[in-house]
């Protein structure tokens, strides 16, 4: 390539391991284009994916193994004082569900938590949970209300949005 830009891309194309560097080469030829568009194209795509999921830097809380499950359950979605609606969605390419509360004073739903799951078979390992509601300077009694906080609207955005969820349910 006789531009320094594809003269870089090259060199770094050279120096992959073999597996690596055959990959690009052979989808290349198969679609009868250059690897520098091959890479160009993956890194698009990369960015594509990048800005569809949820911001990473936001606060994620985990939960592993049944027992940790069966608590948020009980504690959570499943403790019955308050009124929640689901939507199901991928995040990743792994199943996830959107979860909103009911706000009493808009009478509509609001985003609470995406929760990304870990599935092994038919079994959910892991529950990864977003939560769009921000926990700072909240009472031990706020906090045992959690869901009836207003979502924080950043985190609405960089959770629900970027995921393809709506930011409210009517």
């Amino acid at each position: 390539m006789s531009t320094p830009d594809g003269m870089a891309v090259q060199d770094r194309h050279q120096q992959l391991p073999g597996r690596d560097r055959q990959a690009p080469e052979a989808r290349a030829s198969t679609l009868d284009t250059s690897v520098a568009s091959v890479n160009s194209a993956l890194q698009r795509a990369r960015k594509a994916i990048d800005e569809r999921r949820p911001d990473r830097s936001q606060q994620a809380t985990w939960y592993r193994g049944h027992d940790a499950l069966r608590v948020f359950l009980a504690n959570g979605p499943l403790s019955g004082p308050w009124q929640w609606r689901r939507m199901p969605t991928f995040v990743d390419g792994q199943p996830a569900v959107g979860a909103y509360t009911w706000w009493e004073e808009e009478q509509i739903y609001l985003p609470f938590a995406l929760d990304v799951l870990t599935v092994s078979g038919e079994q959910i390992q892991e529950v990864t949970s977003f939560i769009a509601r921000s926990g700072e300077g909240l009472s031990p009694d706020e906090l045992a209300r959690f869901p009836t906080q207003p979502p924080d609207q950043a985190k609405v955005e960089a959770i629900f949005v970027r995921s393809g969820l709506p930011s409210r349910l009517d």
